[in-house]
């Protein structure tokens, strides 16, 4: 995943660099696949590199390179045919060389001269890892005071979860979570209902959290227990909004 702002300077040096550095491997009988999100959503600036991220992670999840969009002819001194690399354009499957896992690197560049990289690498779903990796393999222990434990005897844990609850101001904050400690608790999975809180609700404006345990789920939920952001504040539903096109650089 190239930074890939469409320079017509800047593309070749990038487009050289990643040759340079990723075509050292003489085993590699194939072209480097490039591209860059910024077709698809435009230059985000401060967020581009995270942006680029999200790409990144999608691709890898979905086991799909998305296209590099609205290319009509190659910038000829990108040289890619000489440099072993080849601009994504159309959908098409991960590529998987050597039976080993599916990686990407993502390039983000600051205007200000701040370079970063960063490779990401797929998660092999087919074994569950309760979200612990010892050495790089799956366990099915947990962490006690950074120590791994086996998930029994005194060094167990148990899991802790965040339930986020929003409303459009603070006083119906309130009233959500005062109906939901309403609720028999006892009998509720508390991962399902972090999941239903977090994925199947409107995240409003005013917004604020609880932390809970399942042993301990009726006890939490409570307005005592609820956390919220110093910086809320109800919205006031005659603000206007205004957006900004900088160009290039966010130094407007």
């Amino acid at each position: 995943e190239a930074h890939g702002t469409g320079t017509s300077i800047g593309d070749p040096m990038e487009v050289e660099a990643i040759s340079r550095v990723f075509q050292k491997d003489d085993g590699r009988n194939h072209p480097i696949r490039v591209g860059s999100v910024k077709t698809n959503l435009g230059h985000s600036e401060a967020a581009s590199g995270l942006t680029s991220i999200i790409k990144a992670t999608l691709a890898l999840q979905k086991g799909e390179v998305p296209p590099t969009v609205g290319i009509k002819k190659l910038n000829p001194k990108l040289n890619c045919g000489k440099l072993g690399v080849e601009v994504v354009t159309n959908n098409i499957p991960f590529p998987g060389y050597r039976n080993g896992p599916s990686r990407i690197s993502v390039n983000s560049f600051g205007y200000g001269g701040a370079n970063a990289h960063c490779i990401i690498e797929a998660v092999d779903e087919s074994k569950p890892t309760n979200g612990l990796l010892t050495n790089g393999q799956p366990t099915n222990g947990q962490l006690t005071n950074g120590q791994l434990t086996n998930g029994h005897g005194s060094g167990s844990t148990e899991s802790v979860f965040l339930l986020p609850i929003s409303a459009n101001n603070s006083s119906s904050l309130n009233k959500r979570v005062e109906a939901l400690s309403k609720f028999d608790l006892s009998s509720v999975s508390i991962a399902d209902l972090a999941y239903t809180l977090g994925e199947r609700r409107s995240h409003l404006a005013h917004r604020g959290y609880i932390v809970a345990k399942q042993s301990s789920i009726t006890d939490n939920v409570s307005i005592d227990n609820l956390q919220t952001s110093t910086l809320g504040q109800d919205i006031d539903p005659k603000a206007s909004f205004g957006f900004v096109f900088t160009g290039q650089g966010a130094q407007w």
